[in-house]
């Protein structure tokens, strides 16, 4: 015997993972990349899914910018934080505390130290690698 069940049609067309992409940006915050100058001793916040856990944020008063000078660490020109991160945090915005504005990208770390790219640096890259047009819609202060 075989058994039918009839289910009523959906409403509407499924998302599609873009559709979902595209209606979460119109719908939430960007982040704005601080493409200026950033200070030693700036106050930071780092969130990351280290070790893909659960998110886990640093918003302590010992996350700061500790260097602002890019020396070259790993292949990549770098600038140092003291924020907690463990391994599985790269790629995490580096976020001035006062604006919420990325100021870098974190990639790593060491004993005493974390690793990030600055944002000037990594908007110089995007804009020398994408179409003028793509580049300015993206969410950009401080930069001249």
């Amino acid at each position: 015997a075989k058994a039918v069940i009839k289910t009523p049609k959906p409403a509407k067309k499924p998302k599609t993972l873009m559709s979902d992409l595209n209606e979460s940006a119109d719908d939430s915050g960007v982040i704005t990349m601080w493409g200026g100058a950033i200070t030693v001793g700036q106050p930071l916040i780092v969130s990351g899914h280290p070790a893909a856990r659960t998110k886990e944020i640093d918003r302590s008063k010992d996350c700061k910018i500790n260097t602002i000078v890019p020396e070259e660490m790993g292949g990549r020109m770098t600038i140092r934080h003291t924020c907690d991160t463990e391994g599985g945090s790269s790629g995490s915005p580096v976020l001035d505390r006062k604006t919420g504005y990325a100021v870098a990208l974190h990639w790593g770390g060491e004993d005493g130290y974390n690793m990030a790219i600055p944002m000037n640096l990594v908007l110089n890259d995007i804009e020398k690698n994408v179409d003028a047009e793509t580049f300015a819609k993206l969410t950009i202060a401080g930069r001249k």
